[in-house]
């Protein structure tokens, strides 16, 4: 729609949003690229079930991840969909 009208506009609301107006060749790649950090299947608790091709953990205990830490920082994002409360015994 706005690239007949006027090119720059394109331009400068594909870098601030992305390429969310016109699909090129060089932004296909990026929407078809698997991840690649994956959670281990190997390494992780006995109470763990790890789901949506390893990119979600549910249960109760942690896995550690396909690929190290390369970096000198990290950032975690951790999203709590439901917690139960579990209580054995009477009242």
């Amino acid at each position: 729609m706005f690239d007949s009208c006027f090119p720059p506009l394109r331009m400068c609301l594909e870098c601030v949003q992305g390429p969310s107006f016109s699909v090129t060749q060089n932004n296909t790649h990026f929407q078809s690229e698997p991840h690649s950090v994956r959670l281990d299947t190997v390494f992780m608790g006995d109470d763990v079930v790890l789901l949506k091709n390893g990119q979600r953990i549910c249960g109760s205990g942690a896995a550690l991840c396909t690929v190290p830490i390369v970096q000198n920082k990290a950032y975690f994002q951790v999203s709590i969909q439901q917690t139960v409360c579990r209580i054995n015994g009477y009242n």
